[in-house]
């Protein structure tokens, strides 16, 4: 079997720490005040109190300067990302801001078709042999998200908190093969059992991006154009959209002739409601946003 590459990087990667909650609903289901979030060709949701950071150095920087005091061990790792650039693998990252716990995503190009009994056994290996401390947990490969067949890989992380006593980081991976690729959501937070159920809550809001209608906060650009700073043709224009893709609703200006989007690249900003395909009854839905 050819192994994902780079799986040593994204076992690493699993202790930025990623929280998510639990139940296996359709993102349709999603509970309220959450919001879905698009990663590469699936989507997947969070409580609106999470925040999305953005994937450059001094974002990054910013988050680990936040946990050294309350995560040290957590800071040290995120420093090693970014100082050595391999946090260019990551495709998203948001933090829960009070508690630190927080999600990321890397998406591995193999090359070739795996199902998660291919994936599960040789990533659950690399988590001991890359994280000696590590004690593994539990270790499946016959799930389903969503009708998406997936593997899960939980380990505990001991570690020493900013008073120096001891504490433990329970780590959460999913993996899922989509066409050539490896998806890995990775979750970290405490052992408790409330914990465990975030976790499966988020994981069950994974989905394909192409089943989620406009009405659960997606729309797909009807032609291409420009995502600008502020409402205004006349605005910075900060990213490009083409026709096809998918982005994320935030919100509507006053008139309802601009809506605030996020790009598949991760870019926040403004479309016209002329670029979009997009149900009037949906826009009018639309909170008013600055």
């Amino acid at each position: 079997m050819k192994q994902p590459r780079q799986h040593w990087l994204v076992i690493l990667i699993a202790l930025i720490g990623i929280l998510l909650p639990s139940r296996h609903a359709l993102a349709a289901d999603l509970p309220t005040g959450w919001e879905i979030h698009p990663v590469g060709d699936l989507s997947l949701g969070l409580p609106n109190s999470w925040q999305k950071i953005a994937l450059t150095k001094p974002a990054l920087q910013s988050a680990t300067d936040e946990v050294k005091d309350t995560n040290p061990e957590l800071a040290r790792i995120l420093q090693n990302l970014i100082d050595s650039n391999q946090y260019q693998i990551l495709k998203f990252f948001a933090i829960e801001p009070a508690s630190k716990q927080n999600i990321n995503v890397a998406i591995v190009p193999v090359g070739v078709r795996l199902k998660p009994k291919d994936i599960v056994a040789v990533l659950a290996k690399q988590i001991i042999q890359n994280l000696p401390n590590a004690t593994l947990v539990e270790s499946k490969s016959n799930l389903v998200l969503n009708g998406m067949p997936a593997a899960r890989v939980i380990y505990d992380l001991p570690v020493n908190r900013a008073d120096g006593k001891p504490d433990v980081l329970r780590g959460f991976q999913y993996y899922l093969p989509v066409d050539t690729s490896i998806y890995i959501i990775s979750i970290t937070g405490d052992s408790s059992r409330a914990f465990r159920s975030l976790v499966e809550q988020i994981a069950g809001t994974v989905q394909p991006l192409s089943s989620i209608p406009a009405s659960d906060g997606i729309a797909v650009v009807k032609s291409t154009g420009n995502v600008r700073a502020a409402p205004s043709t006349a605005a910075k224009i900060i990213d490009k959209i083409s026709a096809k893709e998918k982005l994320t609703l935030i919100g509507k200006n006053k008139a309802g002739t601009w809506v605030k989007i996020t790009t598949p690249r991760g870019k926040t900003g403004w479309s016209s409601v002329k670029l979009l395909n997009i149900d009037p009854a949906v826009l009018k839905q639309l909170k008013v946003v600055p």
